[in-house]
């Protein structure tokens, strides 16, 4: 965002835009010092070149900014629901949802605050996070297509190519929730105008309202459900449960049985399961 508002600045705007420079590296250099020991593991491992996790599947289809999927209500209906379901990344990642009546607001308020500096930062802003969020190669209905993006590139920066393309709509988000409250405090709309296009932005952005989409059945096994661990597992003892990490339950039991044992696996982000796990026969 800094570099974005510096590029559309001019005069005072501009030099105390840059003077943020300097307290800005020097509270990276702070950060760096406190978070030293785990870069000192960081970088004493060094950490692999390539991507941890698959960046297609973490990138926003072109048409998801139009389409809800059905974590939204209105992506309930067949006929969307049909197209999201093309997409390649999965409904937890999928977040590119914007809907037709927070795109009208966004192309008034371009239409309104343009020739404004901040206007135009917050324009400017929104469409590079959004053109990140597709990726390395433009995705239209499931299909990768051979256009590259610039993503492309800036995937093939160290570190920044471990980060998933997909989630910089959280930062969009809050550019659109901004540039909304503002266009909806000053427009010269009458009030009951104003509320209509709240309720109706509102309404396009509804979550899945049935409660059994958001539930799943639990799976605990009787052993741990009539606290039959008890009479096996000592306090604080070391167990390995398997199936291991995202592919089984082992954490809910843990936290069935009150923590009374020790784990020596979980899952906190991938890679799941350690190189060390993976020689074992009986893991697979």
């Amino acid at each position: 965002p800094l570099l974005v508002a510096i590029s559309l600045a001019s005069g005072a705007t501009r030099r105390r835009l840059i003077a943020l420079i300097p307290p800005i590296i020097l509270s990276y250099l702070l950060a760096t010092i406190i978070i030293s020991p785990y870069l000192y593991f960081l970088l004493a491992h060094m950490p692999r070149q390539t991507e941890i996790m698959l960046t297609s599947a973490y990138s926003i289809d072109l048409l998801n900014f139009l389409l809800p999927t059905p974590l939204n209500q209105l992506g309930e209906i067949q006929p969307i629901r049909h197209l999201t379901s093309s997409f390649i990344c999965s409904l937890v990642e999928c977040g590119g949802y914007i809907g037709l009546p927070l795109i009208a607001i966004a192309i008034l308020f371009a239409r309104r605050y343009r020739r404004e500096f901040w206007g135009r930062v917050m324009i400017d802003l929104l469409l590079l996070l959004m053109l990140f969020a597709l990726g390395p190669h433009l995705q239209i209905m499931g299909r990768v297509t051979a256009v590259g993006l610039p993503w492309l590139l800036l995937g093939k920066l160290p570190l920044i190519q471990k980060a998933l393309p997909a989630r910089f709509m959280l930062y969009a988000f809050l550019d659109l929730a901004i540039m909304t409250s503002i266009w909806l405090s000053e427009t010269r709309l009458p009030a009951s105008a104003q509320l209509a296009a709240a309720g109706v932005t509102m309404f396009a952005m509804l979550p899945n309202l049935a409660a059994s989409y958001w539930t799943t059945p639990a799976n605990m096994p009787e052993f741990f459900a009539a606290g039959l661990d008890r009479q096996y597992l000592a306090p604080g003892e070391n167990v390995l449960i398997m199936p291991d990490g995202i592919y089984g339950d082992a954490m809910l039991w843990q936290a069935e049985a009150n923590f009374r044992f020790n784990m020596v696996q979980g899952w906190t982000g991938f890679p799941g399961t350690p190189p060390e796990f993976e020689n074992w026969p009986m893991v697979t």
